[in-house]
Formats: C-alpha cells, sequence, structure tokens
C-alpha cells in the first residue's frame, strides 16, 4: 500500500497491483481484442488472427508495413500468405483513412487543416466533432 503509493509518487507513474489471476484475465482480454480486431480487419479465421497475435502483431498497422519474411516466419504461413495479410491490412487502412476523409469533409473540417503535418484524418475528425 504505502510503498505503492511512494513509488508512484516518486516516479509520476500510476502503479496498480494486481493479483496473478487479475494479470491473465488482463492479458487474455487484450488477446481476445487484438485476435477480434484482426478477423475483423484481415477478414481471416480465428485460428489465423489468433497466431498473428501470438507472434506479437497487436494492430492492423504492423501487418501491413512489417517486413513480408517476418509473417512469412511464422509456423503454416507462408511468403503467399504473408504478401496476401499484407495486402487486406494496407486495403483495410485506406478504406478506414478514406471513411475518415469523408466524415471530415462531412463536418465542415478544412481541407487546409488536412495539410498541416503531424494531423492525421482520425484527429480532423475529432476537432470536427468538438
Amino acid at each position: 500500500g504505502q510503498n505503492v503509493r511512494l513509488a508512484s509518487q516518486l516516479t509520476g507513474w500510476d502503479i496498480d497491483i494486481l493479483t496473478e489471476e487479475e494479470e491473465s484475465v488482463r492479458r487474455q482480454k487484450e488477446f481476445s481484442e487484438r485476435s477480434q480486431l484482426l478477423m475483423e480487419a484481415l477478414d481471416v479465421d480465428e485460428v489465423i488472427a489468433q497466431l498473428l497475435a501470438t507472434e506479437g502483431f497487436t494492430s492492423v498497422e504492423e501487418v501491413a508495413y512489417v517486413e513480408v519474411d517476418e509473417i512469412a516466419g511464422i509456423e503454416g504461413f507462408g511468403e503467399e500468405m504473408a504478401t496476401e495479410l499484407q495486402t487486406r491490412a494496407r486495403e483495410f487502412l485506406e478504406r478506414k483513412e478514406a471513411e475518415l476523409d469523408q466524415k471530415r469533409r462531412d463536418l465542415g473540417v478544412s481541407d487546409e487543416l488536412s495539410k498541416v503535418p503531424g494531423i492525421s484524418k482520425a484527429m480532423l475528425v475529432t476537432l470536427g466533432e468538438q
């Protein structure tokens, strides 16, 4: 209790103490969420999504832009499958960007703002919603 509070104050970090069971539940939930995201975005079955998540892929962007060999090196995958997964990931990201850009325009956010370096389409949509 007190040691955790002191360590938190000294480091400026929020420190949560979890039991092994709580940590296991948290990790399982994160794994399930990642797997579900990959299933939906890449239009793959649960086994493929879980293999990607097990190998440490946490986002569609990682699948899209990692070296193809990293995906092809997963047991049961090959270069052809890895290339197909990257194609699907990139197409998904392009669709999402187009949807966000359309939403930005619908919200009346200026095209000029979209040219500002470092501001994503998601940020512009959030700005338009405010």
